[in-house]
Parts: C-alpha cells; structure tokens; sequence
C-alpha cells in the first residue's frame, strides 16, 4: 500500500513541477554570452507578460486605448494571446489604430526559475512620446495561483539609464 502512495505522491509532484510553467532561466533580448532560452513565444513567457503587463496598467492607469509593444520576434499568436489580458483598452501593432495612441514597450524580460522581471516603457504624459518612464515588474510563481507581481518599480531615471540600471542588477 505504502508503494502505490509513493508512486502516486511522485506522479502528482513531476504532474506539478511540469504544469507549473516554470522555465529554468530566460532573457529576452539575449546577453551577450548566455545559454538562456530567447523565445518570447513560450507559455511561460506569455504568463509573465500578461501578469506584468496588467499590474502596471492598473497601477498605472490609461484614459483611453493604448498599443502593447512585445519583444522582437512576437508572433501574432502571443500578442492575441497577451494582450487581451493585459486590458480592454489595449490593441496590439496588428490593429490600425496603434499610431494614434500612447505605446506600452516590453523592452526586457528576465526569469529565474520562479522569480521574473519584466522592464515596461510607458508614456508619462499621454501625447508626448518622447516621455517616458520605465516601470519594472517584480513576480513570483506560486503553484495555486500562477505568476503574481510582488512589486512595481517606477524608475526616475531616463529610460536609457534606468534600463542600464536594471540589468546591474541582475545575478
């Protein structure tokens, strides 16, 4: 009796581990020299994105349709996927009606087994494009609840300096 236990306790903590979407180690764009996945396509990926995404948008709310900006190499899939989630206000580079509205810019995402960052461009001043600010996205996996964000960072830096910053950060 005690071995069908054991076999069952260990199929349902392999069934966890693969169906917790945790991936080892990514960086989207990829480092110079690394040996993590760069695929903005994966499940995982998309989960992180959607979470990071809709938190600061909440956190940070826009008056009317705004466009999400993912990383290169995208697919149009991933965006339909994404972007839904992120708000009903969000329309994706597909939708016509992109060039007329603030952008949201996914320009760095991070993840280390269960932890992620995710570093988000967004307009300060509606209209003005040429203003902008970098929020980073804290999260963390946790196996009855998914990818949650644990902190949103609003960097009073210049974008080009805040991003310089978040990658010091790193391990």
């Amino acid at each position: 009796m005690s071995m069908i236990k054991n076999s069952v306790l260990c199929l349902t903590v392999g069934a966890s581990a693969l169906m917790s979407g945790c991936l080892g180690y990514v960086n989207i764009p990829p480092q110079k020299g690394d040996i993590a996945v760069h695929n903005p396509n994966m499940v995982t990926v998309r989960h992180v994105l959607a979470e990071a995404l809709n938190q600061m948008v909440q956190a940070y709310p826009f008056e009317g349709r705004f466009a999400v900006l993912l990383p290169e190499d995208t697919t149009s899939d991933t965006y339909e996927q994404v972007v839904p989630k992120v708000s009903k206000k969000a329309v994706w580079p597909g939708n016509p009606e992109r060039d007329e509205i603030p952008v949201l810019e996914v320009k760095r995402i991070r993840i280390r087994g269960q932890d992620a960052q995710v570093d988000i461009v967004r307009p300060l001043h509606g209209d003005q494009k040429d203003v902008s600010q970098v929020v980073t996205a804290t999260l963390k996996w946790h196996p009855l609840q998914g990818w949650v964000t644990q902190r949103l960072r609003a960097w009073e830096l210049s974008t080009d300096d805040a991003m310089r910053f978040t990658l010091e950060d790193l391990p």
